[in-house]
Parts: C-alpha cells; structure tokens; sequence
C-alpha cells in the first residue's frame, strides 16, 4: 500500500487536536437526553487520550521486542503503532461503520497503515475461523446472501463455545483466502488472531438459531468467495 504517513503526522495530529480541544467542557445539556459527554459527536475524540503518543512511547521503550518481526515483516513505525492500537481496544475506531458522516481523513490514514501490515502478515493456511460478534456487528441475514465487508473483520482461530451470536466462516484455499494471521506477528493475550483484508466478501450458507435461557443468539455459518 502506498503513500502511508510517517509516524511524525499521527503524532503530531494528536497533539494538534488536543491543544485545540484542551478548553472544551467534559458536558453538555442536551435537551432530549439530558446531560451528556461534550464530545459524543465528534468521530476523533478519542485522539484526547494520547493513545498515539502512549502506545509509541511504549514502542520505543521495547524496541528491542519488536526487532525481530519489524526486520521479518518489514514494517514501519506507523504499521506497527495502528497493529498494536488495533489489537489492543481501538479495533472499533477502524470500521468503517463507526462514522456515520463518512470517514475523517485521520481516520483512513490510519485504516492504509493497519492494512498494509495486515497485508504483509502470513496467510491463513486453515479452513474454519470464528468470530465472536459485537453488538455492532450484522446478524441478521438471508441464505445465500452475499456480505462484503468494507474493513478488516477480525475472527480467531479458536472456537470459545460463547452464547454470544458468532460467525462460522469457511476460507477460500490459501493461494486465495484473504485471511491473514495476526497472532504471527503479534500474540496478544494468547488469541490466535486472523484478519481479513477489507472488502472481503462472503456467502451465508447457514443460520442456525441457538437459545441459552431466556437468551438467543445465532450461529451465522459463511464461505469466503471472490
């Protein structure tokens, strides 16, 4: 992927937008909800938690412990500061569908750098991975629907047995899948963490409903196409 921003533009548009907001109130009266964050409707709000600057200062602290993969993967600073952002608990500030006005320019330099380094990381060479879904995630689907994914869609290799609605997903053989195995660069927490490179498309092949007490969710089987 070309054309990805050094490292020195995220940090210092983090640093821009916090000394722009400093003076902004924590809340505000919202006449239909009552009191509410300040900043609820600004898409890059979360740039006031530094998160850039905190993550690559921990970076350049263990550099050391990212030789290795920075030299195997070739990686640069930007890559690997969206990979360990990514991982951690900003996975939501990457999807498409957190805007609802559209993408802000940060943001997309941000989705270049992440997909670029999940492009360079090794191919899934399995057949079945699972997603565990989040309430922003789409459960609701016809057989035989086809479901393009405009971001990365994060899945593992392990199958929890949560009662949570999951995505049962079948890949394309490796010379065609667009999965690629995170944990192979980074193992955070033990999860065998594979992604797929955006605009993934898939086929609904199977919905199965599942109930666990009053609760029900859906075990959503899929195969990756082209």
């Amino acid at each position: 992927m070309n054309s990805l921003k050094p490292i020195e533009y995220f940090l210092a548009e983090e640093t821009k937008y916090c000394e722009t907001h400093k003076n902004d109130p924590e809340f505000m009266w919202n006449e239909e909800y009552g009191m509410q964050p300040f900043d609820m409707d600004d898409p890059l709000s979360f740039l006031k938690q530094y998160r850039f600057h905190r993550m690559y200062d921990d970076i350049c602290s263990n550099r050391e412990k990212y030789t290795n993969v920075i030299k195997e993967f070739n990686l640069s600073d930007s890559e690997l500061l969206m990979l360990r952002l990514f991982i951690a608990d900003m996975s939501g500030y990457f999807r498409d569908d957190n805007y609802n006005d559209g993408v802000p320019n940060l943001v997309l330099e941000m989705q270049k750098c992440l997909y670029s380094a999940i492009e360079k990381a090794p191919i899934f060479e399995g057949c079945t991975l699972y997603r565990f879904c989040v309430s922003e995630d789409k459960v609701n689907f016809a057989l035989g629907q086809k479901y393009t994914i405009t971001y990365s869609l994060t899945t593992t290799t392990d199958n929890w047995e949560q009662d949570t609605n999951r995505y049962i997903i079948k890949t394309l053989p490796k010379l065609q899948t667009n999965a690629r195995c995170i944990y192979r660069i980074i193992n955070h927490g033990g999860e065998n963490q594979v992604n797929f490179l955006p605009n993934t498309s898939f086929c609904i092949t199977k919905v199965k409903e599942n109930k666990c007490g009053e609760t029900s969710y859906k075990h959503i089987y899929m195969t990756e196409t082209k």
